[in-house]
């Protein structure tokens, strides 16, 4: 797990952000593909029919919300307050994460797994100058703009 931290550490901003696309479409792209051939529609396009309407909520106001709420305020407060390890602040980050998205059984696992990516990215990227903040809410908004775009 070191190993695998410090390499995501040396990442510019700019790779950091296409590895966690990367990673973050590795989850949601089979899940969709699986919602789709199981006729789960909590997961596909027409459960995003709602939220195309409000676009700059979805890929802006939304990720940018939520990185705070379920990234930046958690991990911070829970590392500095009760001096719990990376992976136990990944995980108790990501459990609400997943919750929230309480659409179906299959959109939460999702929504968890895409947690733990992006908790985890936020560990990696917090220095304490607020570069982590913006860069998991850039990866949050790419990816929820490309599951719109996907999805239409």
């Amino acid at each position: 797990m070191h190993t695998v931290f410090a390499w995501f550490k040396s990442l510019n901003a700019f790779a950091f952000v296409i590895v966690m696309l990367i990673l973050t479409a590795g989850v949601t792209l089979p899940l969709e593909y699986f919602a789709s051939a199981t006729q789960d529609e909590s997961i596909g396009p027409e459960a995003l029919g709602k939220l195309l309407e409000f676009p700059v909520y979805v890929v802006v106001l939304g990720p940018f919300l939520e990185t705070v709420i379920f990234q930046w305020a958690p991990i911070r407060f829970m590392r500095n307050n009760f001096q719990l390890g990376k992976a136990k602040s990944v995980l108790l980050s990501a459990l609400p994460f997943g919750l929230i998205h309480a659409y179906s059984p299959l959109y939460v696992l999702a929504a968890f797994c895409m947690g733990l990516l992006l908790a985890f990215g936020f560990l990696v990227r917090d220095v304490g100058r607020g570069h982590a903040l913006w860069l998991i809410a850039l990866v949050h908004g790419l990816n929820n703009g490309a599951t719109l775009l996907f999805a239409r």
